[in-house]
């Protein structure tokens, strides 16, 4: 036997241990397994017994991942009861959160849209987030406060995203402490800290690793569904293992739509190249059951909208994309390099200051932190040398360990899908632009650097000689990786305002709760500005959903806004070009019971449309705290105009604004 051959036989020994059950000896002793799924009493066992040693460092990396994420964005400051991130995205998130806990699910909701009500159908933006929906359910039975659902769901990713990447790390083959290490350095990515809670289901990434290792697995050649020998057919699939491998496809296709996405678009080419390398028909099966399962998944998800639109017809306005949008929130190698914005360190901090504020690409908005750190970027660097040395060299160079070239394949492969004008955009134009943010690969790419930044540690600790002096250095250098993995990939930018978001929110609520006290319950409040749903640029200094400040804070009102655009049911368009005359007295018939305005909404702060509504509806308003929010109680003004024209003229009033002809 060749020292290259003893080499890669001794880099392969960790993963295919972790592939056996308790009781194999080595790679190669396949029939403990196959006796212990054969006895039905025995079944669970070797689970149990493999995931025990596993789940003391598992917390522990947990812990240390929740302890550097309370230092970095200051989480001791955090009011549960107030969203971490105020307006904006956070808003249309929390408001689905708070459908689910109201309504039993998001897809209607009966308080927006007054008074035909909201349905979601045409806008699947959370169809791949079930799992995530499903999370927040669950915690809405500890508690009623959508707010506090949002902020605990957000805090315990935390540890879920670093126990499911230290696991990976470790069925992948990879030693305690460097799997420790990557594990933490994976959960505290810019990508989490930028999305937070603005995107907060793409912050939820616990279930990207699981993709990864579906990948990583099928490049290695070794099928994900092994038959029991001992059985023939169907029925020799029908093992814990495959058992598993279904629930966590299962999981992953309803996991975002983007990470099912980019797992299946990373475990075709996989396939492909393992079944032409190993000719192992399991392995293209298994390949190919993997990538039916997720996207069956998908479209299951999916399912209520194809429903919807094929008894209702196809909605094409809201959430409409365009292929170069790809483009605009595409992938760069400068920005998954470079230093993230505001880095700790003032000349880095200047560089990407000076890229960003002079490039001529796309890279302001959520593209700007995508920034691997210096850490995962060398780890990406060393599996990219790792690769080009084993092409050159075969197994005679000191880098023959094979699952080198697998994650830099695979890496590779990530960033040909998610850069600029790369193979997204290819897709967006032939098939379907409806994936338009590519760059959110990214975090794909950051785990793959991260497994070969583990394996560089592992390799590093093998050529140390065995002793104590030297488990003391492999100890240093961990804690050194780690250290300065932290250091750099976290910043003061990440700390949210939390202060000013905190009185902004009250003030909300205490206006909202002022309005209720003022009506009946289950009244309705027309809003102004009309903002069309989803997706609008608002007007003037509103910030995206703004419009739901209302429902989000309130528990029996009923609000104007919301209704899904394109569809009859947001007859609020066409109502709002009416004039204000008219527009009050269509309201009124409706059955609005107040008006409420939004000041940031307008040019000049809303003051020529206050004016003309306390002499339209001749009362004076009610007004949020800091001034920003108007409230026109309509008692007065409904009471005269029934009292003025007949029910057949209120009739034909409503009729005239809700189904405009």
């Amino acid at each position: 036997m060749t020292g290259a051959h003893r080499s890669s036989s001794h880099s392969r020994a960790p993963v295919e241990q972790m592939e056996t059950d308790a009781g194999a000896a080595t790679a190669g002793s396949s029939r403990a397994p196959h006796r212990l799924i054969a006895n039905p009493r025995r079944l669970a066992a070797p689970w149990v017994e493999r995931l025990r040693p596993e789940l003391l460092p598992a917390l522990g990396a947990a812990a240390l991942a929740g302890v550097i994420s309370i230092w970095v964005m200051q989480l001791w400051r955090v009011d549960l009861k107030v969203p971490i991130v105020v307006g904006g995205d956070p808003t249309a998130a929390l408001a689905s959160i708070k459908d689910i806990l109201t309504h039993g699910w998001y897809l209607t909701n009966p308080s927006l849209g007054v008074p035909f009500g909201q349905e979601f159908y045409d806008y699947p933006a959370y169809s791949g987030d079930t799992l995530y929906l499903l999370m927040a359910k669950a915690l809405g039975l500890v508690s009623s406060d959508p707010v506090v659902v949002m902020n605990v769901f957000f805090l315990l990713c935390f540890p879920l995203i670093t126990i499911s990447a230290y696991l990976v790390l470790r069925r992948l083959g990879i030693s305690l402490g460097a799997a420790f290490v990557c594990s933490v350095l994976y959960t505290v990515q810019p990508f989490r800290f930028d999305n937070s809670e603005g995107h907060i289901f793409l912050a939820a990434y616990f279930l990207v690793p699981v993709g990864c290792y579906l990948v990583l697995t099928q490049f290695m050649g070794r099928a994900l569904f092994k038959p029991n020998p001992q059985r023939r057919g169907l029925r020799a699939y029908l093992t814990w293992r495959s058992a598993a491998l279904v629930v966590l496809c299962l999981m992953v296709g309803s996991s975002d739509n983007y990470f099912a996405v980019f797992t299946v678009a990373l475990m075709i080419p996989a396939t492909i190249f393992s079944f032409i390398a190993v000719r192992r028909r399991q392995a293209l099966i298994g390949g190919l059951v993997t990538v039916l399962l997720v996207l069956g998944t998908v479209g299951l998800n999916g399912l209520p909208t194809f429903i919807y639109a094929a008894q209702h017809g196809k909605n094409t306005v809201p959430g409409h994309r365009v292929p170069q949008e790809t483009e605009m929130y595409g992938l760069s190698l400068a920005n998954l390099v470079l230093p993230i914005e505001g880095h700790r360190i003032k000349p880095l901090a200047n560089l990407t200051n000076r890229y960003l504020t002079t490039t001529l690409l796309p890279v302001r908005g959520e593209t700007s932190w995508n920034n691997l750190g210096i850490v995962a970027t060398l780890g990406l660097l060393w599996l990219v040398i790792a690769l080009v040395v084993r092409c050159l060299r075969g197994g005679e160079s000191g880098i023959s360990d094979p699952r080198y070239a697998y994650a830099a394949i695979a890496a590779a492969i990530a960033f040909l899908i998610g850069t600029i004008g790369g193979l997204q955009t290819v897709f967006a134009y032939v098939v379907s632009p409806r994936l338009h943010a590519p760059n959110r690969i990214a975090i794909f790419v950051a785990f793959f650097a991260l497994f070969g930044v583990a394996l560089g540690l592992d390799q590093l600790r093998r050529r140390f000689a065995a002793g104590a002096f030297t488990r003391w250095v492999s100890a240093a250098m961990l804690v050194l990786v780690l250290a300065v993995g932290t250091f750099d990939q976290t910043s003061p930018k990440m700390i949210p305002p939390y202060a000013k978001q905190a009185a902004q929110y009250h003030s909300d609520a205490t206006f909202i709760r002022a309005i209720e006290r003022q009506l009946p319950g289950d009244a309705s409040v027309f809003e102004f500005p009309y903002v069309p749903f989803p997706e609008a640029q608002p007007p003037g200094r509103m910030l995206p959903y703004d419009e739901f400040i209302g429902y989000l804070h309130s528990d029996r009102l009923r609000w104007s806004d919301g209704a899904m655009e394109g569809r009859p049911s947001d007859w609020v368009s066409v109502a709002i070009t009416h004039p204000l005359p008219q527009l009050l007295q269509e309201i009124s018939a409706i059955g609005f019971q107040g008006v409420y305005l939004d000041t940031f909404g307008f040019s000049d702060n809303g003051k020529v449309a206050i004016a003309a509504l306390k002499k339209a509806l001749g009362s004076a308003p009610l007004v949020s705290p800091n001034g920003r929010l108007y409230f026109f109680n309509m008692a007065q003004y409904n009471q005269q105009l029934h009292q003025r024209i007949s029910q057949n003229q209120l009739a034909a009033l409503a009729a005239a604004a809700l189904y405009p002809g």
